[in-house]
C-alpha cells in the first residue's frame, strides 16, 4: 500500500517567510541556497509497504528497509524527520538504524506494517520486537 507524506503548514510557512526575508533583504549568500533545500524537502513523498519491506521516496532519499530487519515502529516527536513535520513514524532497523518519516495517515502505516511483520508485537502505539 502506498501512502502519502505530508507537511505542517504552520512550518512551511515559517521556513518560507525566513527564506524569503533573506533574500529580500540582500543576503543572497544565505537565502539563495535555502531555495534548493526547501524544494527537496517539499517534493512529494511516498512511502511503500507493499512487497518486502518499506520502500521510502523522500526528496533525494530512496531507501528500501526489508520487514524482517524491523525493530520498532512507533511515533515519535521532535526534529530530524524527513519532512516538514514535527511529528512523525520512527522506523528503527538492524543493529543502530533509524529513520523518521511522516506519512499523511500514521496509524494505517503502522497497522499496515504490523500486518506484514510477524516477528513485532504491538505495546500501545508502537510496535516492538517479540522475544524469543
Amino acid at each position: 500500500m502506498v501512502y502519502n507524506g505530508r507537511n505542517d503548514l504552520w512550518f512551511v510557512a515559517v521556513f518560507a517567510l525566513a527564506t524569503a526575508t533573506l533574500l529580500f533583504a540582500g543576503k543572497y549568500w544565505i537565502g539563495g541556497p535555502m531555495l534548493p533545500i526547501f524544494g527537496l524537502w517539499l517534493w512529494p513523498q511516498r512511502f511503500d509497504t507493499s512487497g518486502e519491506g518499506v520502500r521510502i521516496r523522500a526528496g533525494l532519499v530512496h531507501r528500501f528497509i526489508p520487514f524482517e530487519v524491523i525493530t520498532f515502529v512507533g511515533p515519535c516527536a521532535g526534529g530530524r524527520n524527513l519532512a516538514l513535520t514535527l511529528d512523525g513514524v520512527c522506523i528503527r532497523y538492524g543493529l543502530n538504524s533509524e529513520v523518521r518519516i511522516a506519512p499523511a495517515d500514521a496509524d494505517a502505516f503502522i497497522a499496515d506494517v504490523a500486518r506484514r511483520s510477524p516477528h513485532l508485537v504491538r505495546r500501545g502505539h508502537d510496535l516492538v520486537l517479540a522475544a524469543a
